[in-house]
């Protein structure tokens, strides 16, 4: 079952947050709002059907909690029940219309709710959302992830009963919930001397977090029960360490992890290696540490009289024949199905052997489960690349396990850190799967020291931190054909003139050598003048290969390289490009093109400038039409009409146009 997670967001709408402060553009509200609605995108991108979201609103003029009545907690609402995350939702708080400042002035008579009262009432509604079965289980209440995030700006006053608070506490611990205080302007230097109110309400959180992180020994859970931070400060952490998805501990491998085992033995063996007394066995459990996350899969819908329905997807199977004898252009199209289609492969030109079940179970490698250690390798010659083949997966002592295996586990993990080894060993998940070969890295996880009497119990290492646990962490390595390895020359004779080789046919020639050098010395933008301001000037010359110019309205740039361009191939893409541009430029104008080319003075500088001129009378209603394009490029850009030849491509409908392209000369 998928770990449930339920999310409480308590907005502070007191006029206070309609402020603008620190130099910024938007209010205290829309700031602080930024990190709520980072979440929220986080969540609807999952799209977890077990992570559940409420919004609670505090100072709003209406009144709908559960803890209202006629004279105490009025002035809060539940903006948002617990639901699923939607998209409808989340534009609907993008847009401001649930999260909106309160201008009246907060009462102050004790019937307003404040900041605590929500606290409480985020409480309840997690109560409220679990079953009753399991509230007094903590068990169960562990694997429930509950979070309250509340927005404030520290402006508003914190007021609370201090036995309310100790039952708060405990049902914070009991229910394992995390608080996050969001606070807008809590940045370095941005709470004032002079600004008691802000000091007050700060020295108030402080001592509200310290307490439930005192009372609530959470260190089995989080590492603090209560953090309160900067809105700038928790969007750079969720930027900089983005949170991971979390995947259920489900066994991978269930065995023996052998030393000194036979491997010719097993390999001949129908049941697995059971008698193999001279090896040594570590009863061992595998389960997954990092998994590559998948991209959001896709689903079509269509939409029949007000009924979303899902399109469903199918394959259909079918060879083409001449439908005519005298004609192969056209094919008629035989369906097949998908029963009568067997495997095969091709042994001769014109035979092919059918691949039945009996072959292709022939042709597996007969494996059984398995897992043993082939050799050591340093640290030092396994490079960081090696990891990155596959997922990682971590092997751990089995449950079943008794002290005497945990000891000698142990003792092995931690022979391999001190003599800085690595272990290669041959892995074979279940019967008759493939073989691959792991490294195995010893790893040691440790949690900070407890505070107590029972601290010098705990097994400490050198840096003071107790070992909790040995384990190895295994990495596929990739075999000969998964490694992608270039054909490069070799790097031995540096500065020397290398003329045999046994990739010399690959090797570029003087010619290509000599125009990657100008390219090069193109590129440099170390002028001889300096000065003061940088002008960007085109990184080009005469005899250098230009880039082709992306975009649109770089009509100056692309001008330039025109009239420097040799290859032929670049003279004829570069001008239809500048032809088309200037075609949907005009057009979206909404003027006459006369006007649009006069206007810019670019056009001078483009070759056949004058023809291009005469052919800009054309109305521009016939712009649309090929046939006027083809025209005016074959008139501008001095291309030919010829027929298509009997060696050109089979076409569909329409014909091929090709074109002949005159020399062009040193001056053109």
């Amino acid at each position: 079952m998928a770990e449930k997670e339920f999310t409480c967001f308590i907005v502070d709408l007191s006029p206070a947050m309609g402020s603008v402060h620190n130099a910024r553009a938007t209010t205290d509200l829309e700031h602080g709002l930024q990190y709520v609605k980072d979440l929220l995108a986080g969540k609807l991108i999952r799209g977890k059907k077990t992570d559940i979201v409420s919004v609670v609103g505090v100072h709003t003029k209406a009144t709908r909690n559960s803890l209202s009545t006629d004279e105490h907690n009025v002035n809060m609402a539940l903006l948002q029940s617990f639901t699923h995350m939607t998209y409808d939702a989340y534009r609907t708080l993008m847009a401001g219309e649930i999260c909106r400042v309160n201008a009246d002035p907060i009462r102050t008579d004790a019937y307003e709710a404040n900041l605590f009262k929500a606290l409480v009432y985020a409480m309840q509604l997690f109560i409220e959302a679990t079953p009753a079965s399991a509230r007094d289980k903590p068990d169960k209440n562990l694997r429930v992830k509950r979070t309250i995030v509340l927005t404030t700006n520290l402006r508003t006053e914190l007021e609370y009963d201090t036995e309310l608070l100790t039952g708060v506490s405990q049902l914070m611990g009991q229910f394992n919930v995390q608080l996050i205080v969001n606070c807008v302007g809590l940045e370095t230097g941005a709470v004032k001397a002079e600004d008691h109110t802000q000091q007050y309400n700060q020295r108030r959180w402080y001592d509200l977090i310290r307490d439930w992180n005192h009372t609530n020994k959470f260190e089995k859970v989080y590492d603090n029960a209560g953090l309160i931070a900067d809105t700038d400060t928790l969007l750079r952490t969720r930027l900089e360490h983005p949170p991971g998805r979390y995947y259920k501990s489900t066994k991978l491998y269930t065995g023996d992890l052998r030393f000194a085992g036979n491997v010719k033995q097993l390999l001949g063996s129908s049941v697995g290696d059971t008698a193999d007394s001279g090896s040594l066995r570590f009863p061992v459990e595998m389960y997954p540490a990092i998994r590559v996350e998948k991209l959001l899969s896709g689903s079509l819908t269509y939409l029949n009289r007000g009924e979303v329905r899902g399109v469903k997807s199918f394959r259909e199977y079918y060879y083409e024949i001449p439908y005519r004898a005298d004609d192969g252009d056209e094919y008629k199209k035989v369906p097949v199905e998908e029963v009568a289609i067997e495997k095969g492969f091709k042994y001769t030109t014109t035979d092919l052997i059918q691949l039945s079940q009996v072959l292709a179970e022939s042709l597996k490698l007969p494996t059984q489960q398995a897992l043993d250690i082939r050799g050591f390798v340093p640290q030092d010659e396994l490079q960081p690349w090696y990891f990155s083949a596959n997922e990682a997966n971590y092997i751990v002592p089995a449950s079943t396990s008794q002290f005497r295996d945990l000891m000698a586990f142990n003792a092995f993990v931690q022979a391999l850190i001190e003599l800085e080894l690595y272990v290669v060993a041959r892995y074979v998940q279940k019967k008759l799967a493939d073989v691959s070969m792991l490294v195995l890295v010893p790893v040691v996880f440790r949690e900070p020291p407890t505070v107590g009497a029972a601290r010098h119990k705990r097994e400490l290492s050198d840096d003071g931190f107790p070992v909790t646990a040995h384990a190895l962490l295994a990495h596929r390595l990739p075999f000969k054909e998964d490694e992608k390895i270039g054909n490069f020359p070799a790097l031995t004779n540096y500065g020397k003139g290398l003329t045999e080789h046994r990739y010399t046919d690959k090797f570029p020639t003087k010619e290509m050598q000599d125009l990657m050098d100008q390219y090069v010395d193109s590129m440099d933008m170390g002028a001889e003048t300096r000065t003061e301001e940088a002008v960007m000037e085109p990184n080009y010359n005469k005899k250098s290969l230009p880039l082709p110019v992306k975009g649109r309205g770089n009509t100056v740039g692309m001008a330039r390289v025109l009239r420097e361009v040799k290859p032929v191939a670049y003279h004829i893409a570069a001008q239809t490009a500048v032809f088309k541009d200037i075609v949907s430029n005009a057009a979206a104008s909404g003027g006459p093109i006369q006007e649009y080319v006069e206007s810019e003075e670019a056009f001078a500088n483009l070759p056949s400038s004058q023809n291009l001129k005469q052919l800009l009378s054309i109305p521009r209603e016939k712009l649309a039409n090929n046939e006027v394009l083809v025209r005016a490029m074959v008139e501008v850009f001095d291309i030919q009409i010829v027929d298509r030849t009997k060696s050109s491509a089979r076409t569909g409908e329409g014909e091929y146009i090709g074109i002949v392209v005159p020399d062009i000369g040193e001056d053109e």
